[in-house]
Protein backbone atom coordinates (compact mmCIF):
# COMPACT_ATOMS: atom_id res chain seq x y z
CA UNK A 1 0.00 0.00 0.00
CA UNK A 2 2.63 2.59 0.54
CA UNK A 3 4.07 2.23 -2.46
CA UNK A 4 0.97 2.43 -4.61
CA UNK A 5 0.53 5.37 -2.05
CA UNK A 6 4.19 6.86 -3.41
CA UNK A 7 3.76 6.11 -6.82
CA UNK A 8 0.70 7.66 -7.21
CA UNK A 9 1.77 10.36 -5.51
CA UNK A 10 4.54 10.52 -7.90
CA UNK A 11 2.59 10.62 -11.33
CA UNK A 12 0.28 13.47 -9.36
CA UNK A 13 3.66 15.33 -9.12
CA UNK A 14 4.60 15.28 -12.69
CA UNK A 15 1.38 15.61 -14.12
CA UNK A 16 1.01 18.74 -11.88
CA UNK A 17 4.36 19.80 -12.28
CA UNK A 18 7.04 20.38 -9.99
CA UNK A 19 5.76 23.61 -8.80
CA UNK A 20 2.03 22.73 -7.39
CA UNK A 21 2.85 19.60 -7.57
CA UNK A 22 5.81 19.13 -5.40
CA UNK A 23 4.40 21.08 -2.85
CA UNK A 24 1.39 18.88 -2.56
CA UNK A 25 4.00 15.97 -1.97
CA UNK A 26 5.76 17.72 0.28
CA UNK A 27 2.95 18.19 2.42
CA UNK A 28 2.46 14.44 2.46
CA UNK A 29 5.49 12.72 2.15
CA UNK A 30 7.24 15.12 5.57
CA UNK A 31 4.50 13.86 8.33
CA UNK A 32 5.67 11.97 10.60
CA UNK A 33 2.99 9.32 10.44
CA UNK A 34 4.42 8.25 7.23
CA UNK A 35 7.38 8.20 8.40
CA UNK A 36 8.55 9.68 5.06
CA UNK A 37 10.69 12.72 3.79
CA UNK A 38 11.21 14.46 0.21
CA UNK A 39 14.07 12.00 0.03
CA UNK A 40 11.83 9.13 0.23
CA UNK A 41 9.80 10.38 -2.84
CA UNK A 42 12.67 11.27 -4.77
CA UNK A 43 12.53 7.67 -6.63
CA UNK A 44 9.07 7.83 -6.95
CA UNK A 45 8.82 10.96 -8.82
CA UNK A 46 11.46 9.91 -11.53
CA UNK A 47 9.88 6.23 -12.00
CA UNK A 48 6.01 8.18 -12.34
CA UNK A 49 7.83 10.60 -15.09
CA UNK A 50 9.57 7.30 -16.98
CA UNK A 51 5.88 5.91 -16.49
CA UNK A 52 4.30 8.75 -17.71
CA UNK A 53 6.93 8.88 -20.42
CA UNK A 54 6.20 5.26 -21.52
CA UNK A 55 2.41 5.78 -21.55
CA UNK A 56 2.62 8.79 -23.58
CA UNK A 57 5.00 6.46 -26.10
CA UNK A 58 2.70 3.59 -26.18
CA UNK A 59 -0.50 6.07 -26.66
CA UNK A 60 0.79 7.81 -29.70
CA UNK A 61 -0.70 7.14 -33.46
CA UNK A 62 2.53 6.36 -34.28
CA UNK A 63 2.94 3.29 -32.24
CA UNK A 64 -0.67 2.03 -32.67
CA UNK A 65 0.12 1.85 -36.02
CA UNK A 66 3.36 0.34 -36.05
CA UNK A 67 1.80 -2.37 -33.79
CA UNK A 68 -1.11 -2.52 -36.65
CA UNK A 69 1.76 -3.24 -39.44
CA UNK A 70 3.23 -5.50 -37.81
CA UNK A 71 0.07 -7.19 -37.14
CA UNK A 72 -1.10 -7.48 -40.44
CA UNK A 73 2.26 -8.24 -41.47
CA UNK A 74 2.62 -11.87 -39.63
CA UNK A 75 -1.31 -12.15 -40.87
CA UNK A 76 -0.20 -12.36 -44.19
CA UNK A 77 2.83 -14.38 -44.09
CA UNK A 78 2.12 -16.37 -40.49
CA UNK A 79 4.84 -18.64 -40.30
CA UNK A 80 6.70 -17.20 -42.75
CA UNK A 81 6.89 -13.93 -41.58
CA UNK A 82 10.89 -13.94 -39.92
CA UNK A 83 11.67 -15.15 -43.76
CA UNK A 84 9.68 -12.90 -45.61
CA UNK A 85 10.99 -10.15 -43.06
CA UNK A 86 14.64 -11.24 -43.70
CA UNK A 87 13.77 -10.96 -47.60
CA UNK A 88 12.18 -7.83 -47.68
CA UNK A 89 15.14 -6.35 -45.12
CA UNK A 90 17.74 -7.18 -47.51
CA UNK A 91 15.81 -5.39 -50.21
CA UNK A 92 16.16 -1.85 -48.02
CA UNK A 93 16.25 -1.13 -44.18
CA UNK A 94 13.59 1.31 -44.83
CA UNK A 95 10.57 -0.87 -45.71
CA UNK A 96 7.62 -0.38 -43.52
CA UNK A 97 7.64 -3.35 -41.48
CA UNK A 98 11.30 -2.60 -40.07
CA UNK A 99 10.34 1.25 -39.57
CA UNK A 100 7.37 -0.17 -37.71
CA UNK A 101 9.71 -2.78 -35.97
CA UNK A 102 12.46 -0.37 -35.31
CA UNK A 103 9.77 2.13 -33.38
CA UNK A 104 8.23 -1.09 -31.23
CA UNK A 105 11.34 -2.36 -30.34
CA UNK A 106 13.29 1.37 -29.02
CA UNK A 107 9.95 1.84 -26.76
CA UNK A 108 10.22 -1.47 -25.17
CA UNK A 109 14.30 -1.10 -25.03
CA UNK A 110 13.87 2.10 -23.32
CA UNK A 111 11.72 0.72 -21.41
CA UNK A 112 13.84 -2.61 -20.58
CA UNK A 113 17.22 -0.01 -19.78
CA UNK A 114 15.17 2.32 -17.49
CA UNK A 115 14.12 -0.62 -15.28
CA UNK A 116 17.47 -2.23 -15.64
CA UNK A 117 18.73 1.27 -14.20
CA UNK A 118 16.49 1.93 -11.48
CA UNK A 119 14.75 4.89 -12.93
CA UNK A 120 11.28 2.91 -13.38
CA UNK A 121 9.91 0.65 -10.24
CA UNK A 122 8.72 -3.07 -11.17
CA UNK A 123 5.14 -1.88 -9.54
CA UNK A 124 5.13 1.28 -12.72
CA UNK A 125 6.41 -0.96 -15.09
CA UNK A 126 3.94 -3.43 -14.95
CA UNK A 127 0.90 -0.44 -14.79
CA UNK A 128 2.52 0.66 -18.45
CA UNK A 129 3.87 -2.56 -20.16
CA UNK A 130 0.48 -4.67 -20.05
CA UNK A 131 1.06 -8.16 -19.96
CA UNK A 132 -0.73 -8.53 -23.48
CA UNK A 133 1.24 -5.93 -24.97
CA UNK A 134 4.11 -7.85 -23.79
CA UNK A 135 2.92 -10.79 -24.93
CA UNK A 136 2.36 -9.36 -28.74
CA UNK A 137 6.32 -7.84 -28.22
CA UNK A 138 7.57 -11.11 -28.04
CA UNK A 139 5.53 -12.88 -30.53
CA UNK A 140 5.48 -10.11 -33.46
CA UNK A 141 8.75 -7.90 -32.91
CA UNK A 142 11.08 -9.78 -31.13
CA UNK A 143 11.82 -12.64 -33.80
CA UNK A 144 12.28 -9.74 -36.19
CA UNK A 145 14.86 -8.14 -34.50
CA UNK A 146 16.46 -11.68 -33.64
CA UNK A 147 16.38 -12.95 -37.37
CA UNK A 148 17.80 -9.17 -39.05
CA UNK A 149 21.03 -9.29 -40.53
CA UNK A 150 23.66 -7.80 -38.15
CA UNK A 151 20.94 -7.66 -34.77
CA UNK A 152 22.15 -5.36 -32.10
CA UNK A 153 24.75 -7.32 -29.44
CA UNK A 154 21.69 -6.93 -26.80
CA UNK A 155 18.65 -8.92 -28.71
CA UNK A 156 19.31 -11.90 -26.26
CA UNK A 157 19.13 -10.04 -23.32
CA UNK A 158 16.16 -8.18 -24.47
CA UNK A 159 13.91 -11.18 -24.99
CA UNK A 160 15.30 -12.78 -21.60
CA UNK A 161 14.34 -9.36 -19.82
CA UNK A 162 10.71 -9.65 -21.13
CA UNK A 163 10.36 -12.87 -21.62
CA UNK A 164 11.01 -12.60 -17.29
CA UNK A 165 8.91 -10.36 -16.96
CA UNK A 166 5.93 -11.94 -18.70
CA UNK A 167 6.78 -15.02 -16.28
CA UNK A 168 6.74 -13.11 -13.39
Amino acid sequence: MKEAFKLTTAIIVCSMGFGAGGSIASHLFQTEEKGLTQADYIPYLMSGEQAMNLLKDISTDEFLQSMATLGAFHAKHKEHATEQFVIEYKAGAGTPINVARRKVEMIYYRAQVARQLGLISEEALRLVMEPGSVAAFLKMVQPLSEVKPNPKPAIAEQRKFWEHYASV
